[in-house]
């Protein structure tokens, strides 16, 4: 009966952490939004809400993935933090 008990109390936090987490990503979407006005601020909301998507060339794609990669190659392979010695 105890298990059964913490089990749920467990649950029922997380579900109000879940709904915590939204609320507070949501606030934070709503006021970077507000901080920009005008045409910038609308297409901030647009793509924060999802009507609209970015879409990136595809030398920008290579490139971000490039540098991604590059970057997950000198985490793997370097002690400190400016690469290669």
């Amino acid at each position: 009966m105890s298990n059964s008990y913490e089990l749920e109390r467990e649950v029922r936090g997380l579900k109000n952490d879940k709904i915590m987490t939204e609320r507070a990503v949501e606030y934070e979407k709503n006021r970077w939004a507000a901080k920009l006005n005008g045409a910038v601020g609308k297409d901030m909301k647009d793509v924060l809400s999802g009507k609209v998507k970015v879409k990136l060339s595809f030398k920008e794609r290579f490139n971000f993935k490039v540098k991604k990669y590059k970057n997950k190659f000198k985490k793997m392979f370097c002690k400190n933090e400016e690469g290669f010695v």
